[in-house]
């Protein structure tokens, strides 16, 4: 399992060069929008070396180790499980990588862990992730079968949604409402 000891949690823990870190992390997020999570994930443990208690660097961990175990390794979902709480605890409040991570926690079937990501990333007061995030939220609920949280989600999207986007929306709780019997067959939301 990873720590902050465990990648090198030597005497350059915490002395490192803003700017290395920096560098080291954007090449990891543009290793992984290329597809390359591994090379990702040794960026991200050279700049964990250099600053152990970034949050932001244990969230990107936590996206690389699941984006590994869609090219077929499952011991990944449990290391980036860990990677995700220890981000936790270090108060990671980057709501588009908390989103990030629930959603690749949901595509793996993690659903426990995929809700509580999600809804942390919900519950952050700023930013104009939150209302993918909380679609995220709902389908996660959804997967689930917890049809009564997922309609909630569905509903406050709703409440803010345009015609197009609320056609998508009510088209997406159907099945959902059918299961809780408040939609009969020959009916649409």
């Amino acid at each position: 399992m990873l720590s902050s000891e465990g990648l090198g949690g030597s005497s350059l823990s915490g002395r490192g060069d803003d700017c290395c870190r920096r560098r080291h992390r954007g090449a990891a997020r543009a290793l992984l929008a290329d597809g390359n999570p591994k090379d990702a994930e040794t960026a991200l443990e050279e700049a964990n070396v250099l600053d152990p208690a970034s949050a932001a660097c244990w969230g990107y961990l936590a996206l690389a180790n699941l984006r590994q175990y869609d090219l077929g390794d499952d011991a990944r979902v449990d290391r980036a499980a860990a990677c995700v709480e220890h981000a936790t605890q270090l108060g990671l409040a980057d709501g588009n990588l908390l989103t990030d991570v629930g959603v690749a926690f949901a595509a793996v079937d993690r659903l426990t862990v995929a809700v509580d990501v999600l809804r942390r990333a919900v519950a952050l007061p700023f930013g104009g992730f939150t209302k993918h995030a909380r679609l995220a939220l709902a389908r996660a609920y959804a997967k689930g079968r917890r049809h009564v949280e997922a309609t909630d989600e569905y509903a406050t999207l709703l409440a803010v949604a345009g015609d197009a986007e609320a056609g998508v929306l009510r088209a997406e709780m159907e099945p959902i409402l059918k299961v809780l019997g408040k939609l009969d067959d020959d009916e649409a939301p």
